[in-house]
This record gives structure tokens, C-alpha cells and sequence, in this order.
């Protein structure tokens, strides 16, 4: 190597070292913003369950929180780092309170496990490979319904069990920080207590133990699993924003600078470009039809199965049953649970049903459970959606003209079953917003059901390589 091309490289490097040095500065501002930022949508969803004082709004109410406290959770991840201030008092003053204790962890007990993750990782050593181990829910290749069934397990307390590992792994070591967790519950409960509202620190710890525990499982896939070193993935904007906020889903540069703040990571992975030598950002679709065809590997198993650009070993068989899997879960989603939930509400929340349903002994129970406009409005909106999105999958692999053609077809059914009510030719009476909310049921599905191709080839890229 010549010495002027040595004398560039050693340039750059240094170059490097610098710029990373700055962006290793802790922000204490930007930190309490971002957890004040995750807190008012935290007490905003409560105040809004509050004045629905309903049992759908309080369900409902579940999932923007267990949102939010995913983005506690990656705040906390900071704190534990120190990248929150470099006075050691503030910084776990700030993280314990804001985004520690909140979550039931410490940061002295998430501290021993999270660093000797951080030092032992892909080794027999790794706390994360034993959990792995011990709940044996990550085996390759995944198989997508049971993924679906271990998320949907999760949001009815499946995932408690793992919540207890996790607990037993993170549990606090030092006298003072048990102290201060106690008396900030304690505190909580007791002001909770004096105004009436107990459900409010029920309402957020279920929301801890269902949608914050399914969404920490489901990342749990993408980061360290089937490589003994870390995925380097690119997420959707919703992904990011609902699963994985403030840049959590960046965990490789994370694991490999860890001295980075949260709010800098987007600047550390445009400057670890790929042409440098850095590895490739991997779409997470890509990453999980890597899963899907991965050679196979036990939960807690120690392998390269996956290597960094996503190629894995496929196996043709697995590749097949995983396709039709995913086809009947798209099915399942977009037209079997719109289509039940439709039918549930028609026959349980409206006053009257029609005559050829009078045997239906439960009609009316849940009325008073659903604003009654909401339950006329509602089993339209659903059917409609059902009825697009199942025309969309069939043909999702033709033209885009005969695709959308079905859109329109569907469409016209709907409004054309509302006005046969109002000629008299249905039993039934027409409203205009019926109309209005098939029609919106058909807009949505356009926007939410894949259809840009079918399901089941997806993978045939793969099949014909394989």
C-alpha cells in the first residue's frame, strides 16, 4: 500500500473517530422532551378512556399505551448507558423516574443484564441466550402461524411467564433503588387511591403485561437471532413509530457504539455507509422472509443462519408452508375477523334484528355497551371492508385495472344492498350513513390489504432459486 493511500485512510478514520465522538454527547434536554413527548400521549389515552367510561374504550386504551411504553422502555435503555447525562445523580434520577420505574425495572438491576449481553453476545455467556433457552419461543425457521399465535397469546397475558424470566433477570441490586421503586409505586397507588381513579395504575400495568410485553417479544426477532453478531435492519415509518420508537430499531449501531444517544443514531448509520465497508441496511420484509427459510435453528441456538445481506440456506418444503401460511393469515385478517366482527355486532348491539333472526337470544344484550349510531354504522363498515378486501386477494395477481375494477364492483354491491332496502326489495331501512361508512369499509381496504401481488407469491423469487 502506497503511503499517500495509507495517509488517506488513517485520514478518514480519524475523521470518523471525531464525528462519532460528537455525536456521543449526552442531550438531557432532548431526552426529558422525548419522554414528556411518549408521557402526554400516555395521559391523553387515559383521560379519553376516562370519558368513554366504557369497557371497549378502556380495551382500546391498551394499545396506545403499551405503544408508548415501548418508547419508555428504549428511553430507559439510554439512561442505562448513561447517554442521558454525564452526572450520574441525573442521569438515573431522570431515567429511573421518567422511564425505569414506570416499567416495574431498575436501572442497577437491567444494568448487569443489558451489559453482559452487551459483552458476552453470541456466546454461551449471553443472559439473552439463556432466556431464549428457558421460554424456547424463537426456533428457525418461523413459522408464521406460530408467531401470530404466540403475539395474539401475548395480548391476553400468554406472555406472562416471560415477563417473570425477564423479571427474575432484571431485578433490582442495590437496597436504594429497591427503596425508591417502592415508594414511587407506592406514591402512585396512594394519590391513584385518593382520587377515585385506581384503574388508572391497573389500566397502565395490563397495558404492561399484554401489548408492551408482545411488542418487546416481537423485536426480540429482529435483532440477534440466527447471527452470532447483530441485524442491521431499515423499518416502516409505523414500525418504528408503534414497536420500536426512538430509534430502538437501530440496534446495530447501537450494539456497536454504544456510547451513541438515541437521537443521533439516524446520523451514526449515514455515516457507516455500506460503500465504507459497513454492513447493508436490511429491510425488515427481507429479514423475515430470511426467517421464514432459515435452516434450522432451536430457541437459544448459537448459529449464522441469516448472514448480514439476508442470504440464508432455503428450504423448499418450509418455504411452500410458509407461503400458504401467510396467505390464510391475510385472509383470516382481512376478511374472516372484519366478517365476524360484523355478524358479532349485528346480532348483540342493535334493538331489533329482523324476523328471520328473532330466535337469536342474545340481540340487544351489548347495547348499551356501543353508541347505538356506531352499532347500525358498524357491521356495514366491516362487511364492506371483508367484501373488497377478499376481491383484492384474489386478484391481486392481475392487472392493476382488473384489480381496482373489483374495488368498483365491490363498491356498487355495497351501496346497491342500501338502496334495495330503500325500494323496498331488502328488509331493512336505508340510511345515507350506511352508505357512507361501506364506502369508507372499501377505502380502507384498498389502503390496508397487501394486494399489490398475492400473498403466496411472495416468496417465489426464493423457490425458484432455491
Amino acid at each position: 500500500m502506497s503511503r499517500r493511500r495509507s495517509g488517506t485512510i488513517l485520514r478518514k478514520v480519524a475523521e470518523l473517530e471525531r464525528a462519532i465522538a460528537d455525536l456521543s454527547k449526552p442531550n438531557t434536554v432532548r431526552f426529558v422532551l422525548a419522554a414528556f413527548g411518549d408521557w402526554a400521549v400516555i395521559v391523553a389515552t387515559l383521560v379519553c378512556a376516562a370519558e368513554l367510561d366504557h369497557p371497549f374504550g378502556y380495551a382500546l386504551a391498551l394499545f396506545p399505551l403499551g405503544s408508548r411504553q415501548q418508547g419508555l422502555g428504549a428511553l430507559f435503555h439510554d439512561a442505562a448507558h448513561g447517554l442521558v447525562s454525564r452526572r450520574r445523580w441525573l442521569n438515573d434520577g431522570l431515567g429511573s423516574v421518567l422511564a425505569a420505574w414506570p416499567l416495574g425495572l431498575t436501572l442497577g438491576g437491567y444494568r448487569r443484564y443489558h451489559f453482559a449481553h452487551h459483552k458476552l453476545l453470541g456466546t454461551e455467556g449471553d443472559p439473552e441466550i439463556s432466556h431464549k433457552r428457558a421460554m424456547k419461543q424463537w426456533e428457525l425457521p418461523a413459522s408464521p402461524f406460530k408467531v401470530t399465535r404466540d403475539f395474539l397469546s401475548d395480548l391476553v397475558l400468554g406472555g406472562l411467564p416471560h415477563l417473570v424470566v425477564a423479571g427474575r433477570l432484571t431485578r433490582p441490586v442495590r437496597l436504594a433503588e429497591t427503596l425508591g421503586f417502592l415508594l414511587f409505586w407506592s406514591l402512585i397507588a396512594l394519590v391513584a387511591w385518593s382520587f377515585d381513579a385506581i384503574w388508572v395504575p391497573v389500566l397502565f400495568v395490563a397495558a404492561i403485561a399484554t401489548v408492551f410485553w408482545s411488542g418487546v417479544r416481537l423485536r426480540i426477532w429482529t435483532e440477534h437471532l440466527g447471527t452470532r453478531d447483530t441485524h442491521r435492519i431499515g423499518l416502516p415509518s409505523w414500525v418504528a413509530w408503534l414497536v420500536m420508537p426512538h430509534n430502538i430499531g437501530m440496534h446495530w449501531e447501537h450494539h456497536h457504539y454504544p456510547g451513541v444517544p438515541f437521537f443521533n443514531l439516524p446520523r451514526l448509520r449515514r455515516l457507516l455507509t455500506e460503500e465504507a465497508g459497513y454492513p447493508p441496511v436490511l429491510p425488515l420484509a427481507a429479514l423475515l422472509r430470511a426467517f421464514a427459510r432459515s435452516a434450522a435453528l432451536q430457541s437459544g441456538g448459537i448459529a449464522e443462519t441469516v448472514d448480514r445481506e439476508g442470504n440464508t440456506e432455503p428450504d423448499k418444503e418450509r418455504l411452500e408452508r410458509s407461503a400458504r401460511e401467510v396467505s390464510l393469515l391475510r385472509l383470516g385478517a382481512h376478511v374472516g375477523l372484519p366478517l365476524i366482527s360484523g355478524v358479532a355486532v349485528y346480532l348483540t348491539c342493535r334493538a331489533t334484528l329482523p324476523s328471520s333472526l328473532a330466535w337469536f337470544p342474545y340481540g340487544g344484550r351489548l347495547l348499551e355497551r356501543m353508541p347505538a349510531t356506531l352499532s347500525y354504522v358498524l357491521p356495514d363498515f366491516l362487511w364492506a371492508y371483508a367484501l373488497t378486501a377478499a376481491l383484492l386477494l384474489i386478484w391481486s395477481g392481475g392487472s392493476g385495472r382488473a384489480r381496482y375494477g373489483w374495488v368498483v364492483v365491490a363498491a356498487l354491491i355495497a351501496v346497491a344492498l342500501e338502496l334495495a332496502q330503500a325500494a323496498g326489495i331488502l328488509p331493512g331501512t336505508y340510511a345515507g350513513e350506511d352508505v357512507l361508512s361501506s364506502l369508507a369499509g372499501c377505502g380502507l381496504a384498498v389502503v390496508l390489504c397487501p394486494h399489490r401481488r398475492p400473498a403466496w407469491t411472495a416468496l417465489t423469487p426464493l423457490l425458484k432459486g432455491s
